[in-house]
């Protein structure tokens, strides 16, 4: 079954096409290497017959015809084994030198190239082999055969094809080998890739698509995936996080609401217990809509979707603002709230999210420090950075639960007194990512210091 679904794969009908260019190639290639092998052969052979006749010619130019004659027959009787091939032939074809009985049936002219078969006595009786040779044309119709038995080369022929034909189907089964190998690890992983996928689809989004480590393109795209996969499952954890605090969070205000309503009905009717039903319903209203519209603020920040337009904004001024802002309320809770800024300091950002963090913080320390403690507000620039730092003289938090804090609607134990819905530091977060800002969160000793470092405008 997977043979089958193998076959069926874009990669295998790819991997054919590519063998069967290849192997075309190959074969070109190999019958380009047989044809010249062929053709040096060839080559070697009629210069060596050219030679042998060049060397003839000169005797025969010197001692006549019957000279030639005795020279062939000097040549053969010294040496029969050396594959020469002569025959030399009156007007009437009559043999009158040479080592051939009769002259070749093959129709030839002076000075052509022939192939015939000859011939040649061993042990076991006559045996029919190959020869080359070239007739010249003498004078009184005389004619001279001078060749070589070749017979050699066309065995090293045929071994040469039968070797590059063999070479050829070789490559062709261990390309279909290596290309069927490849394909089924390919398609193993796009099977655990898919497999995967539905786990995810299914909803599991704890799944990663799997990764060998080799760095290849599908070690690429899973780790681009999973990075994805990371992010949707933070994104999927924070929104089942948010839907459950905020329907933990916003019961109560509901339920208030709700109650003075239905106090309201069961009372007698008046102006006075409609007008302070209407307030309380007015103060409830208020406080959902503001739990709402820092939730959307914060989940847009988180989620990069927030339009906003980043400008030149005097760090030292948003700060003095909100520490005038908060300054009766501080007096009020019996709180001394200090001020030191640098002045023009400027960074590159969204002026009232930084005054709406800004505040988060202050309001946060006069929440959570008691009657008589300090509030600090200090604006400070160090080369590149400038740097916005509340500290409060609180209760402070445990470097076990800083990261906690951070995070939306988490309220620790010491804090469950004071109403709040948890969303102060989680805004100061979502601002400080959309700034591409540090934040920090350390001891005060006593209480709580946070910094929130920005890179300062050019």
């Amino acid at each position: 079954m997977k043979t089958l679904r193998l076959l069926q794969t874009t990669l295998f009908r790819l991997s054919v096409a590519n063998m069967a260019a290849f192997a075309a190639s190959a074969g070109v290639l190999l019958l380009f290497i047989h044809n010249a092998t062929v053709a040096f052969i060839d080559r070697e052979t009629n210069a060596t017959i050219e030679a042998d006749y060049r060397g003839l010619a000169e005797q025969y130019a010197q001692l006549g015809l019957s000279g030639l004659a005795r020279v062939i027959s000097e040549r053969l009787n010294g040496d029969t084994q050396s594959g020469d091939l002569y025959l030399l032939i009156d007007l009437y074809h009559r043999p009158l030198a040479g080592n051939l009985a009769l002259w070749p049936t093959v129709d030839s002219k002076a000075d052509e190239w022939i192939q015939f078969g000859v011939e040649i006595p061993e042990a076991s009786g006559p045996v029919m082999h190959a020869a080359r040779a070239k007739i010249f044309d003498l004078a009184d119709s005389h004619r001279l055969l001078v060749g070589r038995d070749i017979e050699d080369r066309v065995d090293f022929q045929g071994t040469l094809t039968v070797f590059l034909v063999a070479s050829l189907a070789i490559f062709v089964v261990l390309s279909g080998i290596g290309g069927i190998l490849t394909g089924r690890n390919i398609l193993g992983r796009v099977d655990a890739i898919a497999r995967t996928t539905h786990s995810i689809i299914r909803g599991d989004l704890s799944q990663r698509l799997p990764m060998q480590g080799i760095g290849d393109e599908f070690d690429r795209v899973a780790e681009s995936v999973n990075q994805m996969l990371n992010q949707i499952e933070h994104l999927s954890k924070g929104m089942r996080t948010v839907i459950d605090s905020v329907a933990h969070d916003l019961r109560g205000p509901i339920t208030r609401l709700r109650s003075h309503v239905e106090l309201t009905f069961s009372n007698p009717p008046s102006i006075d217990s409609y007008r302070q039903a209407l307030d309380t319903a007015l103060t409830e209203t208020e406080r959902l809509h503001h739990t709402v519209n820092t939730l959307l603020h914060i989940a847009q920040a988180e989620a990069g979707t927030l339009a906003i337009e980043m400008e030149r904004v005097d760090l030292s001024a948003v700060a003095r603002d909100v520490a005038d802002l908060y300054q009766p309320l501080a007096e009020e809770r019996g709180l001394r709230l200090s001020m030191d800024a640098t002045a023009n300091i400027h960074i590159l950002g969204h002026r009232e999210l930084l005054s709406h963090a800004v505040a988060n913080l202050i309001d946060n320390a006069i929440k959570y420090t008691p009657p008589g403690g300090a509030i600090g507000l200090t604006v400070s620039a160090v080369g590149p950075r400038a740097t916005v730092t509340v500290a409060d003289t609180g209760p402070g938090v445990s470097p076990e639960d800083r990261e906690r804090v951070l995070q939306r609607f988490v309220r620790l134990e010491a804090s469950r007194t004071t109403s709040g819905s948890g969303l102060g530091l989680s805004l100061v977060a979502a601002v400080a990512q959309l700034h591409e800002a540090e934040l920090r969160l350390s001891d005060n000793t006593p209480g709580l210091r946070i910094e929130v470092i920005f890179r300062t405008a050019v």
